[in-house]
């Protein structure tokens, strides 16, 4: 049987796929790598496919023409391509979770080393990199297009707190962890912990939940990791002011006012 370009597009559609490698259309239609570019260059100048990275696309859906194709729907296609462990995290996840204010502009997404994404701007993608041997607190998503890895609710509060310049600000940050307390089991925290570096973010974070009426089971989790360390002083926000007060129980110098609408 002799097939056609529709042909493949329909055929991965049919497999409930959008994206694709460049060979598996030189191999479906059996013809030269530059015909198969030929096909591609065509398809994309009509906003019939989108390049993720060299020698990987992705189908655009005719309800994603004008804005582009939902980053999260080829993210963990694209990181697998690219042989990256990755979690979709900070804003974006406190967003599955329910915990953002805003959806985020741009789908932020964690990895374990520098990457380097030429089209991560057209593709609505920031990177964030936080070296780390194996994470502890991912769980999996699901879109319509098939599954991502995303950072649970006691990673995700971890993670606001040490990108929180990326995240808006201190009482921006605030607001996330008030709204991911409800969410965080003492389990999920404890496992956290463990592992997760900086120990800044776990004084910052237990001052923050403590603020926000966390039950005394989950603060017990941090404050035992915390005793164990013995951390020294650190400020709330490296990009405070005058420190005002300290906080013993967490290691705090209280270097910013929050925001009164930040209490509960």
């Amino acid at each position: 049987m002799k097939y056609n370009s529709k042909t493949f597009t329909e055929s991965l559609q049919a497999q409930g796929r959008i994206v694709f490698e460049a060979q598996e259309l030189v191999r479906f239609l059996d013809i030269s790598r530059k015909a198969s570019i030929e096909i591609l260059s065509r398809w994309m100048k009509a906003r019939h496919v989108v390049s993720l990275t060299r020698g990987l696309y992705a189908l655009i859906h005719p309800s994603e023409k004008e804005n582009g194709v939902r980053p999260l729907h080829i993210i963990d296609e694209l990181m697998r391509y690219r042989h990256c462990r990755y979690y979709v995290g900070l804003l974006s996840a406190a967003d599955y979770w329910g915990a953002a204010e805003q959806k985020p502009m741009w789908l932020q997404v964690v990895v374990s080393h520098n990457l380097t994404l030429r089209k991560k701007q057209s593709l609505g993608i920031r990177i964030y990199t936080r070296k780390h041997e194996e994470v502890v607190g991912l769980v999996q998503g699901k879109t319509d297009a098939g599954p991502f890895i995303l950072s649970g609710p006691a990673l995700t509060a971890l993670d606001v707190v040490t990108f929180e310049n990326q995240c808006g600000g201190l009482d921006h940050v605030s607001q996330v962890v008030k709204r991911l307390v409800p969410l965080i089991r003492a389990q999920d925290l404890k496992m956290c912990a463990e592992t997760y570096c900086p120990v800044t973010s776990l004084q910052r974070l237990g001052f923050l939940m403590e603020r926000h009426g966390a039950k005394s089971t989950v603060l017990g989790v941090l404050q035992k990791k915390l005793e164990r360390l013995r951390p020294p002083m650190v400020v709330l926000t490296p990009l405070g002011a005058t420190v005002s007060t300290q906080n013993k129980r967490w290691n705090i110098l209280i270097n910013h006012q929050m925001e009164e609408n930040d209490d509960l």
